[in-house]
């Protein structure tokens, strides 16, 4: 029976895909897969938080959407870099400083995998690419943006809930120039609706004339 059962955890396993790229930094293990189908997935402690699949249309409208209502959006910054999608959506509008922070670094050579995906984004000279805590990192900033995109990990995740905060988005506030937009990805699958609306709740808050799309 335990043989059984090792060997149904090793197909498991297996059906999600070749690992391609591993690696360990502090209490994160990087790791990207391919399918048997082509499709690359990043994952970060086993939990996949980018893909080339179904998800991909959702990182590239939390990229272009807050740059297509804004009228002259000249710098921008992304919370969390994952597979570059998002990043790369920005770098296609004439913005002329994209910051990007991201708090594991060893994602950003992930990334590297998803080029063609996301036109190799990390090659772009307006980027600058911050290893950091999003938050420590604001607290201290000075910098001011016309769009900020935030899309850490889903709200359950340990530690990614004070990014979906009043106090957070408050803090996002403060760095925005006149007239900034900011854009929040939140996962709206396999989470508790009333979790759901404590996140609007908390956006609401902040940015009361918000949109849901």
């Amino acid at each position: 029976s335990a043989a059984r059962a090792d060997g149904g955890i090793a197909a498991a396993v297996r059906r999600r895909g070749a690992i391609v790229f591993m690696k360990e930094e502090g209490d994160a293990l990087v790791s990207v897969r391919r399918s048997r189908a082509g499709i690359l997935s990043l994952q970060i402690n086993g939990k996949t938080e980018a893909s080339t699949g179904g998800d991909l249309g959702t990182q590239l409208l939390a990229g272009h959407l807050p740059l297509l209502l804004h009228p002259a959006p000249r710098a921008a910054l992304v919370i969390g870099l994952a597979s570059g999608v998002t990043v790369g959506a920005v770098e296609t509008h004439p913005v002329e400083r994209l910051d990007v922070i991201e708090l594991v670094g060893a994602t950003a050579e992930a990334a590297r995998l998803f080029d063609e995906a996301n036109g190799r984004a990390l090659d772009d000279p307006r980027l600058r690419l911050i290893i950091d805590d999003a938050r420590g990192r604001l607290l201290v900033s000075p910098d001011r943006y016309d769009v900020i995109t935030s899309q850490p990990s889903n709200p359950w995740v340990a530690g990614v809930a004070n990014l979906f905060t009043v106090e957070f988005y408050r803090l996002l506030r403060s760095h925005l120039r006149p007239g900034g937009l900011v854009c929040q990805w939140v996962q709206g699958y396999r989470l508790d609706p009333r979790d759901l609306r404590g996140v609007v709740r908390s956006f609401l808050r902040v940015f009361p004339d918000a949109t849901l799309w």
